[in-house]
């Protein structure tokens, strides 16, 4: 709320992806060869557009995964008897499975593919992750509630007293976790400089 360009922006980019997704029949109907009701032209799209943006905040309602069957019961029934002038019962039902094949099957064929097949390399995405090692150079283990006795033994512990790290502690651990981010740091700008070259 604070940058209202930004907002205003945002805004409208949705409003355009609301257009694209929901003008999808209208173009499949005009495909289909289908005669609309109010006429020809812009007014046949706002109207096509403006109903299946309405299904589709109809068929948000449905507790389904996808709104799969009540998407296509409730399409079928606004784009039914009235809106068409020469669809008949097979028309529309095309008409529906080309509209949620477009609008939906395909992410989800295209979704559940990238799934199954993208394995992320931790050699080339690494610059995308920062180091896991934060605090593990610290080692602070506590044994004192370990009832494992082969622990103590091979440390030769059987007690421990809690102590205070110093100044001096800190600040060496510190200078070690700083170097190790510089380190990584160069390890990332090396692997951005050689996915750089190869799209080049």
């Amino acid at each position: 709320m604070q940058n209202w360009p930004v907002l205003l922006f945002v805004a409208f980019l949705f409003l355009i992806k609301m257009v694209l997704n929901n003008c999808t029949p209208y173009f499949i109907a005009k495909a289909m060869g289908l005669q609309f009701a109010s006429g020809d032209g812009i007014i046949a799209f706002i109207d096509t557009t403006s109903m299946t943006t309405l299904v589709t905040t109809i068929t948000a309602m449905i507790p389904i995964p996808g709104a799969s069957g009540g998407a296509e019961l409730v399409f079928n029934y606004m784009f039914g008897d009235k809106f068409f002038l020469n669809a008949d019962a097979a028309s529309i039902s095309a008409l529906v499975l080309l509209w949620r094949t477009l609008s939906f099957y395909i992410g989800l064929i295209i979704g559940f593919i990238v799934f199954i097949s993208y394995h992320e390399s931790p050699k080339s995405e690494s610059f995308l992750h920062g180091d896991a090692r934060t605090l593990l150079e610290i080692n602070v283990i506590n044994l004192e509630g370990v009832s494992n006795e082969k622990i103590k033994k091979e440390h030769n512990i059987m007690h421990i007293e809690p102590q205070m790290l110093t100044i001096d502690d800190i600040e060496a651990h510190f200078a070690a976790l700083k170097d190790d981010l510089a380190h990584q740091l160069e390890k990332n700008e090396k692997s951005l400089n050689e996915e750089e070259r190869k799209e080049e």
